[in-house]
């Protein structure tokens, strides 16, 4: 807000000239024993005047827009410093600690917001005589919808991941073995090339036969046959077998070996059918309480914050209706919509009495603590339609711990859309926000992302394989090959072509000695 008081009629000079007159009104004016040292003495300023002559009305503008940002800016001086700002300052200015000030201020804060805080007002004296008016806004969270009321500075699009076992199956068959050092297009390409050459070597012959197929195979197989070659020596027949020769005998060949043996080298992978969790109908998802209360309490009975959980499950999904509605894409979301934004009235009030939390268990979405580790694996244990869900980092930490098992189990990462939000801060509105500037600074320059990954290196979140006491597999690789691996595979391959080069080896001697015996009978 900006006040300026005018003169609505302007004063004449030497009774010629007339001269508009204005006053600009500073809203945070302090005494001057307000004032510290290092601070703007615009501050002292009640009021900035403002003149200019009548034929000149854009001087008055100019001056205007200088002293509004003059004064505006001067709302540094009146945010409300955070908790721990004392307490930061003061490991920045000691040189006493013997480990890094970056680390021991990590320590030193119970959020990492604080951290953010102090990096925005360090440059702001602690100490003051005045009261200080704006508070300054937190990260949050906003729905496919506009934030209510401010601007929303957006920083990321949020997706919720889930940990599922449900239909996950190997790549491991003999077709796929054999198929995956070429992709589709290749081998539509490969199949195409052959039918040709086959159909022009055998459409050569006075008769057409078998014989330009099985050269065409033998060729690719690197084995003598140019000794089926029995067409008519045609300049274009020659340059057909020479090409075939060189691309499919040589160089198709070699790369197909090559890419075959890099392909055994390169571990099973693993597929699954769905694309998300909650549009498959029957699935029961496991998600920690916190993704929608605070941090659990033990002041306050366990049922309050369930009640808690699924009102906030209520409100994410009660603007979905309408969208999923009319969404096709996301369409198969309605009926797990409907079905949460009826747990319980949309009018529920925390003072009504609690809601019976053996009512709310048959819900597809039930909440669990980081410290139940045993409830996760027998959950997600089955492979039936279960699943847990978590922000990605929580997921990605938690999947090692899962897959580290005896019982052969491999558990794949997917992404939901349903709870897709933004993530961002909803902007102050106060002209030229200086935290809101600081903030721009700190994304755009790569100093948050560096406090927050410092943040998180320290302080690492507990979750399950930290109450399960698991830092790393204890499992050795060797442990969990099976039958199914890729090697395995080759092996049958490999038996495979031997089986079937020794019927052809033993067929070719039988068919030598019956042809012998057929000779000396009609020599009697």
């Amino acid at each position: 807000m900006e006040v300026i008081l005018m003169n609505i009629f302007p004063t004449r000079v030497n009774g010629k000239v007339e001269v508009i007159g204005m006053e600009y009104l500073n809203l945070f004016y302090l005494f001057p024993y307000q004032v510290l040292p290092g601070m703007d003495v615009a501050l002292t300023k009640a009021s900035f005047n403002i003149s200019c002559q009548t034929n000149e009305e854009h001087l008055c503008f100019e001056q205007l827009t200088r002293i509004s940002i003059i004064v505006t800016n001067l709302n540094k001086y009146f945010w409300i410093v955070g908790k721990s700002h004392e307490k930061l300052l003061s490991i920045f200015q000691d040189n006493k600690f013997l480990e890094p000030k970056a680390i021991a201020a990590v320590r030193g804060v119970e959020k990492f917001s604080d951290l953010i805080d102090f990096w925005i007002m360090q440059n702001i004296p602690f100490h003051y005589t005045f009261q200080r008016c704006f508070s300054i806004r937190r990260q949050t969270y906003s729905g496919f919808f506009a934030f209510p009321g401010d601007s929303f500075y957006l920083r990321k699009v949020h997706k919720y991941f889930f940990i599922s076992c449900y239909k996950v199956w190997q790549d491991s068959s003999l077709l796929y073995a054999l198929t995956s050092p070429f992709g589709n297009l290749a081998w539509i390409c490969f199949i195409v090339s052959f039918l040709v050459v086959t159909i022009v070597l055998s459409g050569s012959q006075k008769k057409f036969g078998s014989v330009g197929f099985r050269l065409a195979v033998g060729i690719m197989l690197e084995s003598s046959v140019l000794y089926l070659l029995k067409f008519p020596k045609k300049y274009e027949i020659s340059v057909v077998v020479g090409i075939w020769i060189i691309l499919a005998g040589t160089l198709l060949t070699s790369w197909y070996k090559t890419a075959f043996t890099i392909e055994m080298i390169v571990p099973i992978t693993h597929r699954a059918p769905w694309e998300g969790l909650l549009n498959i109908e029957g699935m029961k998802v496991l998600m920690p309480l916190r993704l929608m209360t605070t941090n659990v309490r033990e002041d306050l009975p366990y049922s309050f914050y369930v009640q808690l959980f699924f009102g906030g499950i209520q409100h994410r999904a009660l603007p979905f209706i309408e969208w999923f509605r009319h969404n096709k894409r996301l369409k198969s979301y309605l009926k797990i919509a409907q079905l949460l934004v009826n747990l319980m009235p949309v009018n529920y009030q925390l003072l009504y009495p609690l809601v019976n939390i053996t009512d709310l268990r048959t819900v597809p979405i039930q909440p669990i603590l980081y410290n139940e580790t045993a409830h996760l694996v027998r959950h997600l244990s089955s492979c039936d339609k279960t699943g847990y869900m978590d922000e990605k980092e929580n997921v990605a930490a938690v999947l090692p711990f899962l897959n580290d098992n005896s019982d052969g189990i491999t558990y794949m990462i997917g992404e939901d859309n349903f709870f897709t939000e933004f993530l961002g801060w909803p902007v102050s509105p106060v002209a030229r926000d200086y935290t809101f500037h600081r903030l721009g600074v700190m994304l755009t320059s790569g100093i948050y992302g560096y406090w927050e990954g410092l943040y998180k290196l320290v302080r690492p979140k507990k979750l399950f394989h930290h109450y399960a006491n698991w830092t790393h597999p204890k499992l050795p690789k060797v442990a969990k090959l099976d039958f199914n691996s890729k090697i395995v595979t080759v092996f049958y391959i490999c038996g495979g072509c031997l089986v079937i080069s020794g019927i052809f080896f033993l067929g070719e001697i039988m068919f030598m000695m019956c042809r012998k015996w057929l000779n000396w009978l009609c020599s009697i």
